[in-house]
């Protein structure tokens, strides 16, 4: 299984202190959906043009929108359509080639009214993202909640959709306690859709994170993938410093077959943030 690892930024002050070359093992740059308004944070997005890395979109919209507009009437609903169309031109003109949004699937499994009206919000949407050639990430929180919809529940919801431009970014929080459960069994309905996986943790906990169980997880759902597999790192609070991203690489070895080197805390340069 070959892993392609990328980068994601959840904050404009860290996109801006990026080093203008990224450690060569990141083949991906993520950003949130804010910053496409930002025409600063556009620029610096703009020199790692996508010869050099990959760029796709997080959040194009806040999440907390995503999950309450389909419960609001026609004009919020438009006003929301004019936002999404506005963000994925932004996005393509960039020439990210994914956006994800946090919609509220959970919601819409045990509510046929939310469900209507969610579906309606997302057939406005296929005409966008046909448009500007762009596909949609689904959040998919693993490990699942207890009492959470079994995942064959998205996968049917996905499917429903019609659209050959919707997909799952598979959001793994590995310090959860639910990671043990993640097995081959409880992983199979995602086995055709699991390219995409976010890694999401804080850089004050990041060497509580297993990376060899994370692989584990990897390999076990599957590999019926026409490409390397996707792995974002999507660490809250981290700052953009290079030193920080040479020892996310490090302790991210084992998801590229290698082995981590250890490395004094003092010389990976403000990371414990706690």
């Amino acid at each position: 299984m070959t892993v392609r690892l990328g980068i994601g930024i959840d904050r404009e002050g860290a996109l801006l202190a990026l080093p203008d070359h990224l450690p060569p093992e990141f083949r991906e740059l993520e950003f949130s959906g804010e910053m496409l308004d930002s025409s600063t944070a556009r620029r610096r997005v703009n020199r790692f043009a996508p010869d050099r890395l990959a760029l796709s979109v997080h959040d194009l919209v806040p999440p907390e929108l995503a999950r309450l507009v389909p419960t609001q009437k026609l004009a919020l609903q438009l006003e929301f359509t004019k936002l999404f169309r506005a963000r994925c031109r932004r996005a393509a003109e960039l020439k990210a080639q994914e956006i994800g949004v946090s919609f509220d699937l959970e919601t819409a499994f045990g509510d046929a009214r939310y469900a209507a009206e969610l579906m309606r919000l997302l057939r406005a949407c296929w005409g966008i993202l046909a448009e500007f050639r762009l596909t949609l990430r689904f959040s998919l929180r693993l490990p699942p909640e207890p009492g959470k919809p079994e995942l064959s529940r998205f996968v049917e919801f996905r499917r429903s959709c019609l659209c050959p431009a919707v997909a799952f970014a598979l959001e793994l929080h590995p310090l959860e306690p639910g990671m043990a459960r993640l097995n081959k069994e409880a992983l199979k309905p995602l086995r055709f859709c699991n390219e995409l996986w976010r890694l999401e943790f804080s850089m004050a906990e990041r060497r509580q994170v297993d990376f060899e169980a994370v692989n584990r997880v990897l390999k076990e759902s599957g590999e019926l993938l026409p490409g390397p597999r996707r792995v974002i790192l999507a660490p809250a609070w981290f700052n953009g410093e290079e030193r920080q991203l040479k020892s996310l690489v490090n302790m991210a070895a084992p998801l590229l077959g290698k082995q981590e080197v250890a490395i004094p805390e003092e010389e990976e340069g403000g990371l414990l943030l706690c």
